[in-house]
């Protein structure tokens, strides 16, 4: 499992970094659009954590 947690006070979690990856461009409407999509891609690879730890 991984998470991240977003400085608004939402957290996702997913199953592994895929899952993680997929639901943060889900929750700020990327889809389709490179630029941002790797920004998200590089927010959330850097701030994923495994919960519990």
């Amino acid at each position: 499992m991984r998470a991240i947690d977003y400085p608004c006070g939402h957290r996702l979690e997913g199953a592994d970094g895929d899952e993680l990856l997929r639901l943060a461009r889900e929750a700020l409407g990327v889809r389709g659009r490179q630029a941002q999509g790797a920004e998200v891609r590089r927010g959330t690879t850097l701030k994923a954590y495994k919960p519990g730890r």
